[in-house]
């Protein structure tokens, strides 16, 4: 805006001629870049040795295996590696990519190969840790009707017996509080809700790998 456009007679500054400004150049169209090769040689020698075999194996980009690669690698990292920029500067070490290639270039495939070794793990996991949760399941169960029956007989218990049940009533009130069951192990989610990825964060203690090979995770 003018700084004297109050002094206008209309009280508006003019414009500036459009000549004093230049051209706009032409648009560049998202289809034209040149990009530099995806650097292969900067990941550690077994991950460089698997990214560089599966682009040739399956015929795509190197990026393509490389990001994804990346990606799997931060997942297991996760809630175990932090990183301390300064003294007092402590972050979770988080990776966010988006991998894009038009359809029929075999982004299915590569997501595959590269996803099955963490997804096999979760699989051994969970079939260890379901075992645990199951145990702590019942034995809530146990407690949880105990305390029941317990309470229906405080309503008609007599003074003397009251008391013994009225600790044992708070004491197991008190364990059932602290109880926690568990979940069997997940590392990975495909396309979920944002209140569904709460629930999965919470029960996994605050980690879990949103992965796909589709882009409406994205949506």
């Amino acid at each position: 805006m003018d700084p004297e456009w109050r002094n206008q007679p209309d009280g508006l500054g003019a414009a500036p001629p459009i000549a004093d400004h230049p051209a706009w150049s032409s648009p560049v169209p998202f289809d034209q870049f040149d990009l530099p090769p995806f650097p292969s040689y900067a990941l550690p020698q077994p991950l460089r040795a698997f990214v560089e075999a599966v682009a040739p194996a399956t015929q795509t980009p190197a990026d393509l295996a490389g990001m994804l690669a990346l990606s799997v690698v931060a997942a297991t990292s996760a809630k175990k590696v932090i990183v301390a920029l300064k003294e007092g500067w402590v972050g979770p070490l988080n990776i966010f990519t988006a991998t894009a290639l038009p359809p029929g270039n075999r982004k299915s495939a590569v997501f595959a190969a590269i996803v099955n070794p963490i997804e096999e793990y979760e699989r051994q996991e969970s079939r260890t840790a379901g075992k645990e949760v199951e145990k702590n399941r019942s034995a809530m169960r146990i407690k949880e009707a105990r305390l029941k029956s317990l309470e229906q007989r405080a309503g008609t218990a007599k003074e003397k017996e009251l008391c013994s049940i009225v600790s044992e009533t708070q004491t197991l009130a008190a364990e059932l509080a602290e109880t926690d069951v568990g979940s069997a192990t997940r590392l990975l989610a495909d396309d979920c809700t944002p209140e569904k990825l709460c629930t999965l964060l919470r029960e996994q203690r605050g980690r879990i790998a949103i992965m796909s090979p589709e882009g409406d995770v994205l949506i």
